[in-house]
């Protein structure tokens, strides 16, 4: 009878060990790497969201390419490739705020490798980090006060992406700019000018998206006196102040000026982005103030949504007034953000060049890890009822940003 007993607790005993042990081979996958080595030419931070470009050369005709993030399970992205010359180029995103979600990823140590398929065979290739970022910094957006701390790196001959849970002390979620201040009052009309206003405004955004858990950094604090000078480079510069924030966004308060006839929200942003969170902001404002979208048309890419890069005729003209000092120009293309704001802000990405040789230095101007800013035009100053809709109902103008805000990039 006792026999019996014990033949029963072993059969479901070794039921269980036989489960475990397919659960822990299958978490402890084997990979045979090919000896040829995947390049990393390009690797950024935009926003919340990794992007990275590479190059494999390999003679093979794929039906798919992911790059694969290992921690003792596979999370799997697909990546975009073309081949020429027997060499793959591929990359993750081509808009600079898409790619990687690095909110999403848990606590652990991934390895990082190429999955390669074709005709349902599967090759897997390490990654080489050629860049010049061999470590990348990023610090989540908290969640419930919580946030973690991302490094990417080259470990054991492939990138490595490691997530831990982080406790320092003066890192940021998002960065709110109140344009101008101080001696530079920005554009004024009928007596009213910018630098209160978005002062107010920065005051109020800052205190809804403290509400919703997130830290908030102010790039000015300080009230409208004439004999105040906000600096835009330098240690404790504008720039400076939302660069060592380690904040993921940055939204900058502003109204434009014009012709009286000129009425309506702008948003303006970097190109080549997807332009999901700039709709629902100004999609937000619209609906839930007295505003409507911009009835200017000059760099318009939407309702609402501006793009500004550098024209031709600004590059040359820039050009001249350096070389008439007898400075080196800088490599300012079409495709480099026209607003210093966003563009200093955004690292090499939006194309940041202030490197010191004109006297200023954004210090951050080369780096990898970039804020996703948005200059926010609300309305006209030049316009009356603009500006008082703006003034009588800016509760309603901050609470319609604020849930753009949350509903984008809480998630």
């Amino acid at each position: 009878m006792e026999k019996e007993k014990i033949k029963l607790l072993i059969i479901p005993f070794l039921f269980f060990i036989s489960i475990l042990s397919i659960i822990v081979i299958s978490n402890n996958l084997s990979y045979k790497f090919e000896e040829e080595i995947a390049n990393i030419n390009e690797l950024y931070i935009y926003g919340n969201h990794l992007n990275l470009k590479g190059t494999l050369e390999k003679n093979i005709n794929l039906d798919k390419l992911e790059l694969v993030l290992f921690n003792g399970k596979e999370k799997k992205y697909e990546l975009l490739f073309e081949k020429q010359n027997n060499i793959i180029s591929f990359y993750i995103s081509s808009k600079k705020n898409n790619g990687i979600l690095l909110d999403s990823l848990n606590i652990s140590n991934n390895m990082v490798f190429l999955k390669a398929t074709t005709n349902k065979k599967v090759k897997y290739y390490k990654l080489h980090n050629k860049t010049d970022y061999k470590e990348t910094e990023y610090y989540t957006i908290r969640k419930n006060n919580n946030f973690n701390k991302i490094l990417i790196k080259e470990s054991k001959d492939t990138l490595n992406i490691n997530v831990i849970p982080s406790k320092e002390d003066n890192i940021y979620d998002i960065v709110v700019d109140a344009g101008h201040g101080g001696i530079d009052k920005g554009a004024c009309y009928n007596g009213e000018c910018e630098r209160g206003i978005t002062l107010a405004l920065a005051k109020k955004l800052k205190q809804e998206l403290e509400k919703e858990g997130l830290k908030v950094k102010l790039t000015r604090e300080d009230d409208i006196t004439d004999d105040i000078k906000f600096e835009t480079y330098g240690t404790d510069g504008r720039i400076d102040r939302a660069m060592s924030s380690k904040a993921k966004y940055l939204f900058s308060f502003h109204l434009n000026s014009g012709l009286q006839s000129m009425t309506g929200t702008e948003i303006y942003t970097t190109n080549n982005i997807d332009y999901t969170l700039a709709h629902s902001i100004v999609n937000s404002i619209v609906k839930n103030t007295n505003t409507n979208y911009s009835n200017n048309s000059i760099f318009r890419v939407d309702k609402g949504i501006y793009t500004r890069t550098f024209r031709e005729h600004e590059i040359t003209s820039f050009e001249k007034e350096l070389k008439d000092k007898k400075i080196e120009p800088y490599n300012i293309t079409t495709n480099t953000t026209y607003y210093y704001i966003i563009r200093e802000t955004g690292g090499f990405m939006n194309g940041a060049y202030v490197d010191g040789r004109d006297n200023e230095k954004n210090e951050y101007y080369n780096t990898n890890v970039g804020l996703e800013s948005y200059i926010m035009e609300l309305g006209y100053i030049s316009n009356i009822e603009d500006t008082k809709d703006i003034k009588d109902n800016m509760d309603k103008y901050v609470s319609a940003i604020k849930e753009a805000i949350i509903e984008n990039i809480c998630k």
